[in-house]
């Protein structure tokens, strides 16, 4: 029998991440089959630009939006996912100096998967006068290089006033159809919504669901379904507030969510769906992994007769991340062998081809310890890389990956070999402390993927440097990354070149200083490692970081502040405190004091810590070497905003401690 468990998951899910979100309302509808002309709405939408009302090109003010620099007075979405594509359509009011800025627009997007066509623009003076725009618009790279896939569609808007009026409008298309799936419509903007319609004309493929998770905004009708487009209105839309580390915005503004389901009616009972879903996988992956006796033969030469349970584990996921997983890219510069490996069909065939895909090779983990005679079971795991996964949503978009759970002598491990450069027991930081649906024979039931800790994502920074009788400040700089540090940069520069991945590496490095430096990239990382660190060796150069008085050098202590200089620095929060994952920094400098000078004075020691966010300084001098070390503790992930004061004390405590200096005498 399935056993979800809902209720007790969602209870521990909000409690350990302290984050509390509305229960969501839902409407469903089985879709018509789709007609091929068409939606004449959206027709009109891509020939005609929406007339400006008097009162629109008079108004000076939004009453609603009180000091708003623009307001949106119109905006449109519309969906086809029959064609998989969007288009948008944006009038913005200009009603400040500082919305001027709104001229330069930028449209993001993954060149390797969307593209950005049909850009038109215009804008409308106070006057009425309507200049339509004729200028350049440039595809830049949003990354330290366009290998990354990340770009924008540019342009500028020549003479924009207080009172003009700025429109475009775009088309966004998807390369898969899928893409658009399980998609929402945003209805907080980053400006006051006077008025916006959306639309969403559905495939025929399959049911939907939609669903509103933190609400409408007041006064909205919900969507409803005219055929097959699902249409809604809303007004008088408050500008979503956006701060560094906050949730992803999906969390807390207002959206209008969609899923696709093969059932054509739906279900709403969330414990009848998971139940569903749940045997419906099973059967077809137990299928695939096959019996014990298939692929006994494969641990051969993998595991030894004396092995403990956890060695025949640990050795079973060392083979298994050999297994060339064709979901990964390959490395930049190597041969891309994907296409070269045959589609397995069952986990034995993952072995004799020795390449598949990610969920196949997990399976075929899962087959390797069963024939050790070791319990493993599959299990999906949610995301929390731009939204926080509730089971009580239905949406079965938000389970992105395929996990194992193996249990070593009543201890439950969760393991992902198919990812290569994963280290044993560790998990990618965007599936901790999620739920995960397991599958087994005995029933499928949620669990939680373990809480990332400080420990699991560790930075240390070791500099040799020497110090100049100017000031200046030269050496060499080895920057550790571990743990989830390490992996995010291993899978983000995978596939990039060596000139982006030192673009990039550098601004590792100058993110974290606290002042502009000459950086040059000396030794790269492995970019092949499988332990879950990588090293990378600079040299740096910083102007003046010791300052001249008379006969003394005042040498400050917090070359590595950089990060903590404008964090939490706001008197008040509006949104909870989100880290994507706890971390620590150990700094080490050792600096070599010009000849003559000797260390006169040094700050005191400090260590502050409240057990979960911690502080350290100390310095010890000997002939002509200081040597310095810092070390930062967060080991936070969600916090309510009612504890920003606790934070915002803390950094500035770190500010602090950072801006202290030594005294050298000549």
């Amino acid at each position: 029998m399935l056993r979800p468990g809902i209720r007790q998951l969602a209870g521990a899910w909000m409690a350990v991440l302290l984050l509390i979100v509305g229960m969501p309302a839902f409407a469903a509808g089985a879709m018509p089959k789709a007609k091929s002309d068409k939606d004449p709405e959206a027709s009109r939408s891509s020939q005609q630009w929406r007339a400006v009302t008097p009162e629109e090109l008079a108004m000076t003010a939004e009453p609603r939006a009180p000091g708003a620099s623009a307001v949106y007075l119109y905006t449109q979405v519309d969906r086809d996912d029959t064609t998989s594509s969007e288009l948008t359509y944006r009038q913005i009011k200009v009603l400040s100096e500082e919305g001027r800025n709104l001229a330069n627009v930028g449209i993001n997007y993954n060149k390797e998967q969307e593209s950005i066509l049909d850009i038109e623009a215009r804008l409308i003076q106070p006057d009425g006068t309507i200049v339509p725009f004729s200028g350049t618009v440039y595809d830049r790279p949003l990354a330290a290089s366009r290998d990354l896939g990340f770009y924008a569609k540019s342009f500028t808007l020549e003479d924009v006033r207080v009172g003009s009026v700025i429109e475009y409008r775009f088309r966004h298309r998807y390369d898969s159809v899928g893409r658009l799936y399980h998609s929402r419509w945003l209805l907080s903007q980053d400006l006051f919504t006077r008025y916006a319609k959306f639309s969403l004309r559905m495939s025929s493929a399959a049911g939907v669901r939609w669903s509103w998770p933190v609400g409408l905004p007041e006064g909205t009708v919900p969507p409803t379904l005219e055929k097959n487009v699902v249409r809604m209105e809303i007004r008088s839309v408050p500008a979503f507030m956006t701060e560094d580390y906050m949730p992803p915005a999906g969390e807390l503004a207002l959206t209008v969510n969609f899923t696709y389901v093969s059932d054509r009616k739906p279900t709403t009972d969330p414990v009848k769906f998971w139940a569903d879903f749940g045997g419906t996988n099973l059967l077809s992956m137990e299928r695939f992994i096959g019996d014990a006796k298939d692929v006994r033969d494969r641990l051969d030469g993998i595991i030894a007769p004396g092995d403990s349970n956890e060695q025949k584990v640990r050795k079973i996921y060392d083979h298994i991340q050999q297994v060339r997983n064709t979901d990964e890219p390959p490395l930049a510069g190597q041969p891309d062998e994907r296409k070269e490996c045959r589609l397995a069909l069952s986990a034995r065939e993952v072995g004799k081809f020795g390449c598949g895909k990610s969920s196949h090779i997990q399976m075929y983990f899962v087959a390797l310890v069963r024939a050790a005679g070791i319990p493993a079971a599959p299990a999906f795991v949610a995301s929390r890389n731009d939204r926080f996964f509730q089971p009580q949503s239905m949406l079965t978009s938000g389970l992105t990956g395929l996990i194992v759970a193996v249990t070593i002598d009543g201890r439950e491990v969760l393991l992902q070999p198919a990812m290569s450069i994963l280290p044993f027991g560790s998990l990618p930081w965007m599936e901790t402390a999620v739920p995960a649906f397991r599958l087994s024979r005995e029933g499928a039931q949620w669990i939680t993927t373990p809480m990332p800790r400080a420990q699991d994502a560790v930075t240390r920074r070791k500099a040799k440097l020497v110090l100049s009788e100017d000031g200046v400040l030269e050496g060499t700089v080895i920057l550790r990354h571990a743990g989830h540090e390490a992996i995010q940069r291993l899978v983000t520069l995978r596939k990039a070149d060596d000139q982006t991945r030192s673009e990039v590496l550098r601004e590792d490095l100058r993110r974290t200083l606290a002042v502009p430096a000459e950086i040059t990239v000396v030794h790269q990382p492995d970019w092949a490692a499988r332990g879950g660190v990588i090293e990378t060796e600079y040299r740096v150069k910083v102007q003046q970081w010791a300052v001249t008085a008379g006969n003394r050098l005042l040498l400050g202590i917090g070359l590595f502040g950089g990060e903590q200089a404008g964090k939490f620095i706001a008197p008040n929060r509006e949104h909870p405190i989100y880290f994507v994952y706890p971390f620590t920094t150990e700094d080490e400098l050792e600096i070599a004091l010009p000849a003559g000078f000797r260390v006169q004075s040094v700050p005191a020691a400090r260590s502050s810590s409240d057990g979960a966010l911690g502080y350290a300084t100390s310095i010890e001098s000997r002939e002509g070497v200081v040597s310095i070390r810092r070390s930062l503790r967060h080991d936070v992930l969600l916090a309510k905003q009612t504890q920003y004061p606790r934070f915002r004390s803390f950094y500035e405590l770190v500010r602090t401690g950072d801006q202290e200096q030594l005294v050298l005498a000549h």
